[in-house]
């Protein structure tokens, strides 16, 4: 296959951190370029979006990688049809809020100091349950630790609020979904509205946790190689 870049958009910290388990096997063919939000500036999805934006190649063919939190803005940013474009991968993702039975409730009670009210061993489990290991417990604290917890709980809420079923019909590329079947955070009930909305969509189920990219590294560097070797190439005017 040609040399396609990897656009990877960072989970709830915004940082990339986390990234470094799964871009350090990434094959030749896929250069990854990861992107980080600001971790001292409250912004919503609409907000980060022109970030998002002004990092795209303009170039060379690229795939857009949502995980987690980023799943809607890969998805608002690929429905502008940006040049170069040729997928889209949603990982352990969601187009509405993955926690329906929380929302007007979470909205009063995720102020600023509510992710340093979560011990940090049940965001370890939640995240990464039986798959926990020092190094990666140690990549889940440095990059918590290094955004400011208004920011998290703004993040935390704009998830609660979100819905990009009218983007994720608008996608003019392919859309891959890779799934942890272990996932705590985000269900399968997120999944099932995707595909209702767009069934297309590919789907691979790995044995993960929600953090699969991280758990999962090799197989998920596989399942995105092919996907990738599966597409055209785009136009780039």
């Amino acid at each position: 296959m040609k040399q396609t870049r990897l656009i990877l958009l960072p989970g709830m910290d915004g940082t990339g951190v986390m990234s470094e388990p799964f871009t350090r096997v990434l094959p030749p063919e896929l250069p990854p370029a990861v992107l980080s939000y600001p971790p001292d500036r409250v912004l919503a999805y609409d907000q980060i979006l022109p970030l998002v934006q002004k990092s795209l190649p303009c170039l060379e063919p690229f795939i857009l990688l949502g995980e987690s939190f980023s799943g809607p803005l890969a998805l608002m940013a690929a429905a502008q049809s940006p040049p170069g474009l040729c997928g889209v991968v949603l990982c352990a993702s969601f187009v509405r809020s993955p926690a329906r039975w929380v929302p007007r409730m979470f909205h009063r009670v995720a102020g600023a100091s509510a992710s340093r009210l979560v011990p940090r061993f049940i965001q370890r489990k939640a995240l990464l349950g039986r798959y926990v290991t020092p190094y990666l417990a140690q990549l889940l604290d440095r990059a918590h630790a290094t955004v400011a917890p208004p920011v998290l709980a703004a993040r935390v809420r704009a998830v609660l609020a979100v819905d990009v079923v009218a983007q994720l019909k608008a996608c003019p590329v392919p859309i891959l979904y890779l799934r942890g079947e272990h996932d705590r955070v985000v269900s399968e009930r997120s999944l099932q509205i995707i595909l209702r909305e767009q069934p297309s969509v590919q789907v691979v189920t790995l044995p993960a946790p929600h953090l699969v990219l991280q758990t999962q590294p090799e197989a998920a560097a596989r399942a995105i190689h092919a996907f990738a070797n599966a597409q055209g190439s785009p136009a780039l005017a």
